[in-house]
């Protein structure tokens, strides 16, 4: 699911949309990398996917719109870390499967830690952007432009993720499919979202087969080492 989210360029139409949101506030762009980052989390589970989407599709905008290179980087990198946090977590997940734990329980307890870092990252972009704007805004012209979309393409670029996310945890914590499931389920979703926005195509099916299989492979023999160790 998070291959092919990443695929359909989801994460750059939820920082697009994020920004319309917050572009009334000083440091908005930087809020909205939180919030993009937050809700890209939630549908991937896994920091290395968010921290390389972001670093790509977050980082330029930023440097753009006036902020600082150093300041840009480490925020994609900060808030990168809710991946590993915000349910559908692959680090709960292996967790869950290690120590033998309910994976539900869990993802459940894992919702308000998720959110109170969200909100503290945000903050912390807001305060900065307040009190030390050399910091992290480089020109304050560019800092306080707009973000070049109206609400109504805003909201058409934030319906399809906010519909996998709604499917996915929705299903999880309803308990209509387990954790297993719907990672299968939401994976199908994707694609077919994928497949209507025309950003991916069937021949790309396999090359997202053999990737899932990599990354499946890698983190299989992480809980066997963890096992034995």
């Amino acid at each position: 699911m998070g291959l092919i989210v990443a695929a359909a360029d989801i994460g750059r139409d939820s920082l697009q949309a994020a920004h319309w949101v917050f572009r009334r506030i000083k440091g908005g762009l930087g809020v909205a990398t939180v919030a993009a980052n937050a809700v890209f989390a939630a549908v991937t589970g896994i920091s290395i996917a968010s921290a390389a989407i972001f670093s790509r599709v977050a980082v330029p905008p930023l440097i753009e719109h006036g902020y600082t290179p150093r300041f840009s980087v480490g925020l994609v990198a900060g808030s990168s870390v809710l991946g590993m946090l915000i349910p559908p977590s692959l680090l709960l997940i292996n967790y869950g499967l290690v120590a033998e734990v309910s994976i539900n329980a869990l993802f459940i307890a894992a919702i308000i830690p998720g959110l109170l870092l969200s909100g503290a990252f945000a903050v912390i972009v807001i305060v900065i952007g307040w009190l030390k704007p050399p910091f992290a805004i480089a020109s304050t012209t560019k800092a306080g432009s707009g973000v070049g979309i109206d609400g109504k393409t805003a909201l058409r670029k934030a319906i399809p993720v906010l519909c996998l996310l709604f499917l996915v945890l929705g299903g999880i914590y309803g308990g209509v499919f387990t954790p297993t499931e719907a990672g299968a389920i939401g994976a199908l979703f994707a694609f077919l979202i994928a497949l209507a926005m025309r950003r991916v195509g069937f021949e790309q099916s396999a090359h997202f087969f053999f990737s899932a299989a990599r990354t499946s492979a890698a983190i299989l023999f992480l809980i066997i080492a963890a096992s034995a160790f």
